[in-house]
């Protein structure tokens, strides 16, 4: 069977965190219609809004004693949910159930 692994929100699809990101890295952060054309079955709005819960409101927060600079947990973070996300569909490609 069409097994959907979701990482964030079971309205959205590992495979469509990935397009998410990758969007929004080619297209620019805001340009919100060129992002949804790259998810394509979501909204601009929709795909705002998914960023901005799951990726900014709500991103794992570091140790102190860990952090170096604001900027440095920040990239910390992204690079976490980015390694979930890919997890999650290198799993869900290799037909792998969790």
């Amino acid at each position: 069977g069409n097994v959907r692994v979701t990482v964030f929100s079971p309205d959205w699809a590992a495979d469509e965190e990935l397009l998410l990101l990758d969007a929004i890295e080619h297209h620019g952060l805001g340009n919100w219609d060129d992002v949804a054309q790259h998810v394509q079955n979501k909204t601009g709005e929709q795909c705002k809004q998914h960023y901005f819960k799951h990726y900014i409101d709500n991103r794992p927060q570091p140790q102190a004693d860990t952090a170096d600079t604001p900027l440095q947990q920040e990239t910390d973070s992204q690079s976490l949910q980015i390694a979930l996300v890919s997890t999650a569909v290198n799993t869900l490609r290799a037909g792998t159930p969790y």
